[in-house]
């Protein structure tokens, strides 16, 4: 797509917004709030400091109202960005758009997908994404599921040397704290083959207030799969809707 193509599709996005006549957004604004979300796939408020708050509130109404985010929560409120409205909307060519697809499409098999209910419960408990991290037939620890796509779990699942980090530190410590946010873990050992195997539960807190309810999610899942033996995406869905309906 041609440079002033993109910025024909941006503009014309730009003049759909109901703003106040006094509320002016210049387009780089825009530019620079679509190419920050667009990396974090899900996140709050309080994780976008860099834009002052008065340009941000605009941005967050106008993206609702365009489609482009959902919210989900009210205690704990969540935005989660809407890929396809807006490669639809502005045929999205920003890198970190593209690399996310990516991610997406790559994990496609691995995503535990959950309905807005099932998910607005999940965000009420402080959780933005749950996983399995398991090591597969040559020992190399893998990601089995994930809930979610975020900042953080996009780069788990397309960067195994962080991956292995994370597997081989989740052996010994319970919590740990990212540029990307905050992971809690909890370990697990199946015999698969005649051989015991450790794996790990994580889940991707909003923030600290949130450990205590997203630890009891996680020992109740680690039990769950300490008796069936089952952490696929299609099991992990199911048990999951199950356990927070």
């Amino acid at each position: 797509m041609s440079g002033s193509l993109l910025a024909y599709l941006i503009e014309e996005l730009v003049s759909k917004w109901k703003k106040p006549e006094d509320e002016v957004m210049d387009l780089r604004d825009f530019i620079n709030f679509l190419s920050i979300i667009v990396s974090k796939g899900i996140f709050k408020v309080s994780e976008l400091k860099s834009i002052p708050e008065n340009k941000l509130r605009i941005l967050l109404r106008s993206a609702e109202d365009l489609g482009l985010l959902a919210r989900y929560g009210a205690r704990n409120r969540l935005y989660i960005v809407n890929y396809p409205a807006i490669w639809r909307s502005i045929g999205v060519v920003l890198k970190r758009t593209i690399d996310i697809t990516k991610v997406i499409q790559e994990a496609r098999d691995r995503l535990a997908m959950l309905d807005d209910e099932e998910y607005d419960k999940l965000v009420e408990m402080g959780i933005k994404a749950l996983g399995i991290i398991y090591p597969d037939e040559t020992n190399s620890p893998t990601i089995k599921c994930v809930t979610a796509i975020t900042e953080l779990t996009a780069r788990l699942i397309r960067n195994r040397e962080f991956l292995s980090k994370i597997y081989v530190a989740g052996y010994s410590i319970s919590a740990l704290e990212l540029s990307e946010g905050t992971l809690l873990i909890e370990k697990f050992s199946i015999n698969r083959g005649g051989e015991e195997r450790v794996g790990l539960i994580f889940a991707e807190i909003t923030g600290s207030e949130s450990k205590d309810m997203a630890r009891r999610v996680l020992k109740i899942l680690r039990e769950w799969i300490k008796r069936n033996g089952k952490f696929e995406a299609a099991d992990v869905r199911n048990y999951l809707a199950e356990l927070i309906h």
